[in-house]
């Protein structure tokens, strides 16, 4: 198969470090902070609002989200539209988050804890997070800084 192009992943040491026995605790502490799920900004919060309002509006009877569902049934007038919509997108999100949870099991050999916050986070944002997950999981690491096979 295709092999995925590989990026170097660079993580400043500031303040810079005072003594080589306080590089085991930062470098814990970047790693716990690198593989936290998280979502590309704007592009998380911009997708998070559209899903929840199309889940909203699709899958509950919310009053202020009437005009949307007139606006929708006049653009696409099929009366299950817009359920259909929010089910596609929980469909497409949930595939996603599948695969992210794949990604952080075992491209990333992370815990199962940080596994599920990955899919969960995909679940909600979708490829938003994604984006941040695989550019992770494609990072090289420096040569000699782990005991596994080198490129």
């Amino acid at each position: 198969g295709k092999v995925p192009k590989r990026r170097a992943l660079v993580w400043p040491l500031d303040p810079p470090l005072a003594d080589a026995g306080e590089a085991r605790v930062r470098l814990v502490a970047i790693h716990h902070r690198v593989l936290r799920p998280a979502a590309d900004q704007p592009a998380g919060a911009v997708v998070f609002v559209v899903m929840a309002v199309v889940l909203l509006a699709g899958l509950t009877s919310v009053g202020f989200l009437q005009p949307l569902r007139d606006f929708c049934m006049l653009a696409f007038p099929h009366k299950e539209g817009l359920k259909q919509l929010a089910g596609l997108l929980l469909f497409c999100h949930a595939i996603e988050a599948l695969n992210a949870l794949y990604v952080a099991k075992k491209k990333l050999k992370l815990g199962w804890g940080a596994s599920l916050g990955w899919a969960a986070a995909a679940l909600a944002v979708g490829v938003a997070s994604l984006g941040r997950l695989n550019r992770l999981a494609n990072a090289r690491a420096l040569a000699g800084s782990f005991a596994g096979k080198q490129e």
